[in-house]
């Protein structure tokens, strides 16, 4: 009688959702026989909000086990957007919100690998030294096919950082393709509390001319003001020119961005107008730091944050 029930129940939750999609469910009246009534629900965004809250109350009233409210919740929303067929368009939970936000913080728990989502892949673009990944003996190039048993082909690549990310001694279990290659392969590996490089900064000498050489590892918070002191430093050792090497590196925060992008210039740096949103325009307004000529090194691993400054200065 229970799986007859049972059955029922799932049937009337699928029609609800035909209903849904149609904009309008006109509802059962057999209610002893485990099917639930469901007055007319419109198109709008209330009604819509409304049928959801009121699916979600018989269900936890009436479905045949007992079901986990908040998991429904977010499972529908994130539903919702994979809808939209766009992988840079995700909901984060408030766990995965904090260890992605971590990664914009200079610390963070996780294996020690940059990131970065290409024709629909998981790839690594940088591996830190003495890392849980380096160890692994994974490298620039490999793509992570699946996180947990979970495939990273159809989600937010913030999603999937977040799923790699965790408390430091706890393991993950990766399955990877090597660059090259096309069979995959499984990796367990152990997290542990990775420290994010800004910079790296070194003085070159080239024919006799000093040139200051400033590799940029990611935007998180602070790169403004690190960048601005490495090339004071180097323009005081006598540095004339600089090289910003923005090569592997996937961006971060806009607001260092801007920073980084001060260093070199002054005025617009980018500005962004959506569909339903008004232009924005983001300018650096401090004084520059140097007017040596300067070279930009960028590569295919070059994304987001990066992009924007190099196409600035």
């Amino acid at each position: 009688m229970t799986n007859v029930r049972a059955l029922k129940t799932g049937i009337v939750v699928v029609l609800i959702a035909l209903g849904f999609l149609g904009g309008f469910f006109v509802g059962w009246a057999l209610n002893d026989a485990g099917v639930v009534r469901l007055s007319g629900v419109g198109d709008a965004a209330g009604d819509v909000a409304e049928l959801q809250e009121r699916i979600l109350e018989e269900l936890d009233d009436r479905y045949y086990r007992e079901v986990d409210v908040d998991e429904l919740k977010e499972g529908s929303v994130k539903g919702m957007l994979k809808a939209l067929d766009d992988p840079y368009t995700a909901f984060l939970n408030a766990d995965e919100t904090q260890r992605l936000k971590e990664q914009t913080e200079g610390e963070y728990s996780g294996i020690g690998a940059a990131l970065e989502k290409k024709n629909g892949a998981l790839v690594i673009t940088r591996v830190f030294d003495g890392s849980p990944a380096a160890e692994a003996g994974l490298g620039p190039g490999d793509a992570i096919v699946s996180v947990d048993g979970e495939s990273t082909a159809d989600v937010a690549i913030e999603t999937s950082i977040s799923h790699i990310k965790g408390e430091a001694g706890t393991e993950v279990e990766l399955e990877v393709r090597k660059k090259g290659e096309k069979t995959t392969g499984v990796l367990t590996v152990t997290r542990r509390t990775i420290p994010i490089p800004q910079t790296e900064t070194e003085m070159l000498t080239v024919d006799g001319t000093k040139i200051g050489y400033v590799q940029l590892y990611d935007f998180s918070e602070g790169a403004g003001d690190q960048v601005r002191e490495e090339v004071e430093g180097l323009i005081d050792d006598g540095a004339e020119a600089i090289i910003l090497d923005l090569r592997y590196n996937g961006g971060g925060l806009l607001s260092e961005a801007v920073d980084v992008s001060n260093v070199f210039l002054r005025g617009v740096v980018v500005s962004t107008k959506g569909r339903n949103s008004p232009l924005e325009v983001f300018e650096a307004q401090e004084e520059v730091e140097t007017e040596v000529p300067l070279v930009v090194l960028v590569n295919e691993y070059t994304a987001s944050a990066s992009e924007i400054v190099a196409a600035a200065v």
